[in-house]
């Protein structure tokens, strides 16, 4: 679960690049000036909306119920069917919250980009080729992902065969010089 999670937030570095202040939270220390206007968190809005996105968030609240009952069930176990039942009836007294992320997640595009690159990209994943973009894009970074840790890791593999078989020739080298080298005498020692 967590690896969809980051998945998608993977998807939206892709395409939004976050600068450091529209990854603050609204409350700290933005100014009006800052923040889009009304027209601009709509059109934001309806970017995250088309692009398929904001689906991607959709297990967040379901996991971090499981882990609150996870977590709750391991300090008391034998309370196990009660924190299920009281985890999962606040769980869905949260689920309107989920409009608190949209706006989060709504201003970070609108503070990236202008009206019009946002009419331009609300253009784009309307067409077929946006819908079909939208709806792969998290397999695909998913399946990036995968071949680029697997040839990281091909990488590794041959980086550590071949500086272990420098290392050892060199210490062979080493090795070959100390044998071919005369044995010092008590004499040169003290020297």
């Amino acid at each position: 679960m967590y690896r969809l999670i980051a998945l998608c937030l993977l998807a939206l570095a892709a395409i939004v690049p976050v600068q450091h202040a529209a990854a603050q939270d609204s409350t700290q220390n933005a100014s009006s000036q800052d923040e889009p206007s009304a027209e601009h968190m709509q059109l934001a809005r309806q970017v995250l909306a088309a692009s398929g996105l904001s689906r991607s968030f959709d297990e967040i609240l379901p996991t971090v119920a499981d882990e609150a009952k996870s977590t709750l069930i391991r300090a008391n176990p034998q309370a196990q069917l009660g924190i299920i039942e009281i985890v999962d009836k606040v769980a869905l007294q949260m689920v309107d919250r989920r409009s608190e992320l949209e706006t989060r997640l709504s201003r970070i595009w609108a503070l990236n980009y202008s009206q019009q690159e946002l009419q331009d990209l609300l253009t784009f994943f309307r067409t077929e080729t946006g819908k079909k973009f939208g709806v792969n894009l998290v397999d695909l970074l998913g399946a990036q992902i995968t071949v680029s840790q697997a040839w990281a890791q091909e990488l590794g593999t041959e980086m550590m065969q071949r500086a272990t078989e420098e290392l050892q020739k060199i210490t062979a080298s080493e090795a070959q010089k100390l044998q071919a080298a005369p044995p010092e005498t008590p004499q040169q020692q003290s020297q």
